[in-house]
């Protein structure tokens, strides 16, 4: 599992991994590291374009009567292979909850209403 915050880092990361692996040599042992376009997780990098989108839907929440803040988390989101077309993207628009992927796993029922109208008014903003 790599990451990285940018394009260039996770290229750097790569080649840093393939020339470890390929200059490590044991007796009896062979390494190989392998990677191509849909092993490796793109960046979410966060553009001037994913800035302009993220002031828009910031604006778009104060309008509704909430606030929210962009965030940079380290995780992995299908969000990035649309960034990495150049396509500027938000993620985390959905309902809030926690404690994701567990038996656990919640949404804040309050929610769902005020982040679809958030989104709806993302929609109407960027077709205009």
């Amino acid at each position: 599992d790599l990451r990285a915050w940018t394009a260039t880092d996770m290229a750097a990361l790569l080649d840093a991994c393939r020339a470890t692996v390929d200059g490590h040599h044991v007796a009896d042992i062979r390494f190989r590291f392998t990677d191509d376009e849909y092993s490796v997780m793109p960046a979410l990098e966060r553009t001037p374009a994913v800035a302009q989108l993220e002031a828009t839907a910031q604006a778009i929440a104060t309008a509704l009567g909430f606030h929210i803040d962009g965030a940079a988390t380290g995780g992995a989101s299908d969000a990035s292979w649309v960034a990495a077309a150049g396509t500027p993207v938000l993620d985390g628009l959905g309902p809030i909850g926690g404690l994701d992927h567990s038996p656990d796993e919640y949404i804040e029922l309050d929610s769902i209403v005020p982040r679809t109208a958030l989104l709806a008014g993302l929609l109407l903003a960027v077709s205009s």
